[in-house]
Protein backbone atom coordinates (compact mmCIF):
# COMPACT_ATOMS: atom_id res chain seq x y z
CA UNK A 1 0.00 0.00 0.00
CA UNK A 2 1.64 3.56 -1.01
CA UNK A 3 2.09 6.28 1.19
CA UNK A 4 0.70 9.75 0.11
CA UNK A 5 2.60 12.40 0.73
CA UNK A 6 1.38 15.81 -0.74
CA UNK A 7 -1.21 14.62 -2.55
CA UNK A 8 1.27 12.20 -4.51
CA UNK A 9 1.71 8.21 -3.71
CA UNK A 10 4.80 7.35 -2.42
CA UNK A 11 7.13 4.04 -1.81
CA UNK A 12 7.12 2.54 1.53
CA UNK A 13 10.97 2.72 1.11
CA UNK A 14 10.72 6.44 1.28
CA UNK A 15 9.47 6.65 4.83
CA UNK A 16 11.41 5.94 7.87
CA UNK A 17 9.34 4.32 10.71
CA UNK A 18 10.02 6.09 14.39
CA UNK A 19 8.56 4.86 17.27
CA UNK A 20 8.94 6.69 20.72
CA UNK A 21 11.84 4.21 21.02
CA UNK A 22 13.00 2.45 18.44
CA UNK A 23 13.73 2.63 14.35
CA UNK A 24 11.80 0.10 12.76
CA UNK A 25 14.28 -0.16 9.32
CA UNK A 26 15.90 -3.37 8.82
CA UNK A 27 16.03 -5.46 11.82
CA UNK A 28 15.23 -2.74 13.97
CA UNK A 29 17.24 0.03 15.46
CA UNK A 30 17.72 1.60 19.20
CA UNK A 31 16.76 5.23 18.88
CA UNK A 32 20.52 5.82 20.01
CA UNK A 33 21.23 5.70 16.69
CA UNK A 34 19.07 7.61 15.12
CA UNK A 35 21.50 10.03 13.44
CA UNK A 36 23.08 7.25 11.68
CA UNK A 37 20.40 5.94 10.59
CA UNK A 38 18.80 9.23 9.24
CA UNK A 39 22.03 9.83 7.50
CA UNK A 40 22.16 6.40 5.56
CA UNK A 41 18.15 7.05 5.17
CA UNK A 42 18.44 10.11 3.52
CA UNK A 43 22.00 9.42 1.61
CA UNK A 44 20.90 6.01 0.28
CA UNK A 45 20.35 7.31 -3.38
CA UNK A 46 18.50 3.89 -4.21
CA UNK A 47 21.79 2.30 -3.30
CA UNK A 48 19.55 -0.14 -1.17
CA UNK A 49 16.31 -0.94 -2.26
CA UNK A 50 14.35 -0.27 1.22
CA UNK A 51 16.35 2.67 2.56
CA UNK A 52 14.90 6.44 0.51
CA UNK A 53 15.45 6.68 -3.24
CA UNK A 54 16.45 9.99 -3.09
CA UNK A 55 16.80 12.54 0.16
CA UNK A 56 13.87 14.93 -1.87
CA UNK A 57 11.31 11.57 -1.54
CA UNK A 58 12.72 10.56 2.33
CA UNK A 59 10.51 11.60 4.86
CA UNK A 60 9.93 10.12 8.27
CA UNK A 61 6.64 8.78 9.91
CA UNK A 62 6.28 9.26 13.71
CA UNK A 63 4.43 6.78 14.88
CA UNK A 64 2.10 7.75 18.03
CA UNK A 65 1.08 5.37 20.81
CA UNK A 66 -2.21 6.43 22.80
CA UNK A 67 -0.37 5.92 26.22
CA UNK A 68 2.44 8.25 25.36
CA UNK A 69 1.54 12.19 26.53
CA UNK A 70 2.88 14.97 25.00
CA UNK A 71 6.14 15.31 27.12
CA UNK A 72 7.27 12.27 25.38
CA UNK A 73 6.19 13.43 21.55
CA UNK A 74 8.44 16.61 22.27
CA UNK A 75 11.36 15.21 23.56
CA UNK A 76 10.88 12.55 20.72
CA UNK A 77 10.48 15.54 18.29
CA UNK A 78 13.57 17.20 19.67
CA UNK A 79 15.42 14.19 19.17
CA UNK A 80 14.92 13.74 15.20
CA UNK A 81 15.43 17.20 14.66
CA UNK A 82 18.66 17.61 16.69
CA UNK A 83 19.63 14.37 15.02
CA UNK A 84 18.75 15.94 11.82
CA UNK A 85 20.48 18.88 12.03
CA UNK A 86 23.85 17.41 12.91
CA UNK A 87 23.05 15.31 9.55
CA UNK A 88 22.96 18.10 7.41
CA UNK A 89 25.82 20.23 8.98
CA UNK A 90 27.58 17.35 8.37
CA UNK A 91 26.76 16.69 4.44
CA UNK A 92 26.46 20.64 3.91
CA UNK A 93 23.69 20.05 1.58
CA UNK A 94 20.04 21.07 1.66
CA UNK A 95 17.99 18.63 2.66
CA UNK A 96 14.72 18.78 4.45
CA UNK A 97 13.23 17.10 7.26
CA UNK A 98 9.76 15.83 6.30
CA UNK A 99 7.66 14.52 8.86
CA UNK A 100 3.82 12.48 9.16
CA UNK A 101 2.48 11.21 12.45
CA UNK A 102 0.31 8.25 12.63
CA UNK A 103 -1.35 7.07 15.87
CA UNK A 104 -1.34 3.60 16.81
CA UNK A 105 -4.70 2.86 17.79
CA UNK A 106 -6.25 -0.68 18.77
CA UNK A 107 -8.95 -1.83 15.94
CA UNK A 108 -12.09 -2.76 17.87
CA UNK A 109 -13.50 -6.34 16.35
CA UNK A 110 -16.34 -6.45 13.72
CA UNK A 111 -19.73 -6.24 15.19
CA UNK A 112 -21.41 -9.99 15.13
CA UNK A 113 -23.12 -11.08 11.87
CA UNK A 114 -27.06 -10.61 12.54
CA UNK A 115 -28.05 -14.07 13.94
CA UNK A 116 -30.92 -15.84 11.70
CA UNK A 117 -32.92 -18.83 12.61
CA UNK A 118 -32.93 -22.07 10.47
CA UNK A 119 -36.52 -22.19 11.20
CA UNK A 120 -39.47 -21.30 8.48
CA UNK A 121 -41.88 -19.01 10.14
CA UNK A 122 -45.64 -19.88 9.69
CA UNK A 123 -48.77 -17.71 8.68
Amino acid sequence: MPYYYRGKPTKYCNVLDIKTDSLLIDEGYSIVELKQILKRHYLNNGAVPYYAESPNKAFIQVTLNNSKNGKQLKELLIKITRSFNKVREEVKDTIELRILFDYLTTIPPPPLPPFHSNKIEED
